[in-house]
Parts: C-alpha cells; sequence; structure tokens
C-alpha cells in the first residue's frame, strides 16, 4: 500500500512538472518544495505501513499461540481420557477377569498397557507405572521389550518396579529416590543425572546403562551388574555395592566416599580422579583399574587386590600393602608405576600380604556371596 501511494505521488509530480499542470501546483516548485510537499505523506504512509504491519504479525502471533493452546489443550484432554480408560479396564481385567492368573486376560493388559504408555505424556507415564507397581503386576506386564519408552524426568520416587524389564529405556533427570528395582533389567538404559539416592538396585542388571551424574548416594546395590556402564562424576555416597560388578566400568571423577564395594570386581575399571575416602574395599580386585588422581585416603583395603593398576606412586603402593591389599610391583619411571619387576629374592623378604590368584578370589568371592545371601 506504502508503495503505490509514492509511486503514484510521484508520477503525478514528474507527469506535473513535465506537463506544466497548474492544478497540480508543482510547474514552479524547487527541489526543496517538492520535499516539503513529499515528506508529509511520505511519513504518513510509512507510519501507516509499519502500524499495519506491526498489527497484523502481533494478530497472527496471537493467533498462533491460541491455536497451540487449543491443540495442547485437546491433546491434554485426549490422554486423560486415555489414562481414564485405561485405569477402567485394567480394573475390569482385575476383578473380572482374574488378571493375575489368567494368562490370556494378562496378553490383553500387556499390550494395553505398551499403547497407553506411548500415548501419554511422562507424567502420566509414571501414574501407569506406579499403578502397576502398587497391584503387583509391574513385572509380569512390564517384562517384555519397552524400548524406546520416554520416561525422562518423570517422578517415579518410592514405585515398586522390581523385575521390571525396562531395556534402552530413557529415564534421564527421572527421579527414582527410593523406588524398588531390584533384579529388574535396565540394560544400556539412558540414566543421566537421575536421582536413585536410597533406591534398591540389588541383583539389577544396568549393562552398559549410562548413569553419568547421576545420584545413588545410600542406594543398595548389592551384586549389581554394572559392566561397562558410564558413571562419570555420578554420586555413589555411602552406596552399598558389596559384590558388584564393576568390570571396565567409568567411575572417572565418581564420589564413592564410605562407600561398600566388598567383595566387587573392578577390574579395568576406570577410577581416575574418583575420590573413594573411607570407602571399604575388602576383598575387591582393581586388577588393571586406572586409579590416575584417585582418593583412597582412609579406604580400607585388607585382601584389595592391587595387580597392574595404573597411576599409582611406588609410595602409595608401598601405603597400600601396609593396609592389607595384595600389590604386584612392576617397572616403570620412579614417580608412576605400570610394571615394576620384583626378583623372587628380594620378594620374600616383603613383609605383609602378597599376590593371590584370580581363581582364589573368585572363589572368596563366591563363598562370600553365599554367606551374605
Amino acid at each position: 500500500m506504502f508503495i503505490l501511494v509514492l509511486l503514484a505521488t510521484t508520477l503525478c509530480i514528474i507527469m506535473g512538472y513535465i506537463y506544466r499542470w497548474d492544478w497540480i501546483g508543482v510547474a514552479d516548485k524547487k527541489l526543496w518544495d517538492w520535499l516539503s510537499i513529499l515528506i508529509v505523506p511520505f511519513v504518513v504512509a510509512l507510519a501507516g505501513t509499519i502500524y499495519t504491519h506491526v498489527h497484523n504479525q502481533s494478530e497472527r502471533e496471537e493467533a498462533r499461540q491460541k491455536e497451540a493452546q487449543e491443540h495442547e489443550l485437546a491433546l491434554d484432554n485426549q490422554r486423560e481420557a486415555a489414562l481414564q480408560t485405561y485405569f477402567d479396564r485394567m480394573s475390569e481385567l482385575l476383578l473380572d477377569k482374574q488378571l493375575k492368573t489368567n494368562s490370556q486376560a494378562m496378553a490383553i493388559a500387556h499390550a494395553r498397557t505398551v499403547t497407553v504408555l506411548r500415548m501419554l505424556d511422562p507424567a502420566r507415564r509414571a501414574s501407569v507405572l506406579r499403578f502397576l507397581g502398587d497391584v503387583n503386576l509391574a513385572s509380569r506386564i512390564l517384562n517384555r521389550d519397552m524400548r524406546g519408552l520416554d520416561l525422562s524426568g518423570t517422578d517415579l520416587s518410592s514405585a515398586h518396579l522390581k523385575q521390571v524389564m525396562l531395556i534402552l529405556v530413557n529415564l534421564i533427570e527421572a527421579n527414582l529416590k527410593r523406588a524398588d528395582l531390584s533384579e529388574a533389567n535396565l540394560e544400556k538404559a539412558w540414566m543421566r543425572s537421575a536421582n536413585l539416592g536410597k533406591a534398591n538396585l540389588e541383583d539389577t542388571n544396568l549393562w552398559r546403562a549410562d548413569l553419568s551424574r547421576a545420584r545413588l548416594d545410600e542406594a543398595n546395590l548389592h551384586w549389581v551388574n554394572l559392566v561397562e556402564a558410564n558413571l562419570y562424576r555420578a554420586s555413589l555416597l555411602e552406596a552399598d555395592l558389596t559384590g558388584a560388578n564393576l568390570w571396565r566400568t567409568q567411575l572417572n571423577k565418581a564420589r564413592l566416599d564410605y562407600a561398600r564395594l566388598r567383595w566387587g570386581n573392578l577390574i579395568e575399571a576406570n577410577l581416575s580422579g574418583a575420590t573413594l575416602l573411607g570407602a571399604d574395599l575388602t576383598g575387591a580386585n582393581l586388577k588393571g583399574a586406572n586409579l590416575e588422581n584417585a582418593n583412597l585416603s582412609e579406604a580400607i583395603l585388607v585382601k584389595t587386590q592391587l595387580i597392574d593398576v595404573r597411576g599409582i606412586t611406588s609410595e602409595q603402593m608401598e601405603d597400600f600393602r601396609k593396609r592389607g591389599a595384595y600389590t604386584q610391583i612392576q617397572p616403570g619411571s620412579s614417580q608412576v608405576l605400570d610394571i615394576i619387576q620384583i626378583e623372587a629374592s628380594s620378594q620374600t623378604e616383603i613383609e605383609g600380604p602378597q599376590i593371590i590368584s584370580t581363581e582364589e578370589h573368585i572363589d572368596e568371592v563366591g563363598s562370600m556371596q553365599q554367606e551374605i545371601k
């Protein structure tokens, strides 16, 4: 509109000047006179155009926001209706179809659960999982492939999820504080920054799970499988990892102060930069582990195997040996020991505990496990 007005005004001035149209009043005008004539309509037209553009843009934005709100509200109502329908149908199966003893009804319940979990938002998915845990159905319904399920940021604190199968499930930043996940299968689960404080993870499979920056303070991790899991910067203060399998686990910069790692398998684990202040490593096997810059102050090292460990100085190794660890000194630099060789003649003169074989350690761990169980 602005451009059309400007073009029409300019054309009239040019034609009036060429053909001497007196009615236009520009034949005898100079440049400054023309500017005086043009400036007012130019400013008015420009202001009108800007106002129209801004107003139209504002109206379009308001319309988009309103449409998005209406769509979100409709979707939320749809999800709520789906959740209530699920609860009603599951109640019918529980009361009328004897769900817990009827295999056909159990298959229907599993199918409905998988379908509704895919439809719902994370908060309502948590409601479904809590419901299944409360009626003791979680382990029987969530016992198949649920990979890709998004439970990120959900509140599952104190949920009963024993023996569930949540392989490759997204639990990033989920709240699982005090949750019962014992004997669950969380293989390759994404659990970055999740809160698992005081959770029960006994005999849980967390093979290659991502638990970086997760909080597992005071958690029960008896005999947990954390093989090749990522616990970078994870917090495991006072956690109980008795008999845990931490083979090649990434524990760099993790906090393990006063944690119980008795008879744990930490072979080739990465503990660089980790803090283990006062940790109980009785009988643990750290063969080939990376202990560079790790803090083992006041740690209990009775029968701890520190064979072929990396990043340890000769002074530290001697200190660990005096504290009851089984050590092996191999050749390397004067500062950091990778392989230090001790001849048999001098080895007999060393006081304190000596090296035990891996087979002896496994037998000892097995007997220990039987006593605890």
